[in-house]
């Protein structure tokens, strides 16, 4: 059976002391979370139950991703563009074929 995916709740810096990195804190389904550190001569692994006090220094540090900041409002257009009006298509010129346009035999 596969593991239920995580959410990511946003970037904190790295727990471990001397290591100047952040870190993805993911949450599981059961409300635990965890987080891996990328940089190679860090590699910290750390894992909080739910409702422990580690978890809630760890919620205190974190800053959401982008996404769940939402989108800044949009500013107001200050004068809507106007378009021109559709023009109808023009008719095909008359007369404009001939056999001899072919280039077939003569």
């Amino acid at each position: 059976m596969a593991a239920a995916p995580k959410t990511n709740l946003g970037k904190m810096p790295c727990p471990n002391k001397g290591c100047d990195d952040t870190v993805a804190l993911m949450k599981a389904a059961n409300g635990n979370l965890s987080c891996k550190c990328q940089n190679a001569d860090c590699e910290f692994s750390g894992y909080m139950l739910a409702h422990s006090r580690g978890a809630a220094n760890w919620l205190s540090k974190v800053v959401p991703p982008k996404s769940a900041l939402g989108t800044p409002p949009k500013a107001p257009a200050e004068k809507p563009v106007e378009t021109p009006p559709p023009q109808p298509p023009k008719a095909p010129a008359k007369g404009g074929f001939d056999l001899s346009m072919l280039g077939g035999r003569k």
